[in-house]
């Protein structure tokens, strides 16, 4: 078991990864799923038992984990990246194979849904800058902006007395979020053989 921002508890086994949230959480969940939801409980990847499960594909995989904080604002990123394929270069469409991403943000303060949306946007932000930087490419040899699987959760505390509108780049949030998500990614994949 492994703490994260001393009020979330990651648990890894070889059925999955699951994080037990405290109190009311929102979240936003990208794909498949019905976008928002409310009193959250759990959340993980693999068959985790989850209120919300963010991605199956979790056998074999090493997790990524990255957290940051400053003053009462925190936040933190778990990350599945399997990176072997699947790479893609916005504009076009040599994208082969089954590349994934899969992503839980958990974020300290409370926002509201369009907040946590930014966030989500400020995330593929700092997924791309990862892919970049481990020098990936489509199969058609271009640099790779993204991967054709990417699922994400932003994770939003409703029951913390600290409400923020700011998750994009020029806010200090929208700085941790882009720096816990670029480690957790570049750390799952570089662990995971990329």
């Amino acid at each position: 078991m492994t703490a994260i921002m001393d009020k979330y508890e990651l648990v890894q086994d070889e059925r999955g990864v699951r994080i037990d949230l405290k109190g009311e959480h929102s979240v936003l969940f990208t794909s498949p799923g019905k976008g928002e939801y409310k009193g959250v409980r759990s959340i993980g990847f693999g068959d985790c038992g989850c209120d919300v499960v963010v991605s199956e594909n979790s056998e074999r995989l090493k997790v990524g984990v990255s957290e940051m904080r400053f003053g009462r604002t925190a936040g933190a990123a778990v990350a599945i990246a399997d990176l072997g394929s699947g790479i893609c270069r916005a504009g076009y469409d040599e994208c082969e194979g089954q590349g994934e991403v899969s992503l839980i943000l958990l974020l300290g303060p409370s926002f509201s849904i369009s907040s946590m949306a930014r966030a989500g946007i400020t995330s593929a932000e700092a997924i791309t800058a990862a892919i970049q930087d481990l020098g990936l490419r489509n199969a058609a040899g271009r640099c790779g902006s993204g991967v054709r699987n990417l699922r994400m959760a932003v994770v939003s505390d409703s029951s913390s007395d600290l409400h923020l509108r700011g998750t994009g780049k020029h806010s200090k949030m929208g700085e941790i979020i882009g720096r816990t998500v670029y480690r957790a990614v570049f750390d799952s994949a570089t662990e995971n053989g990329v």
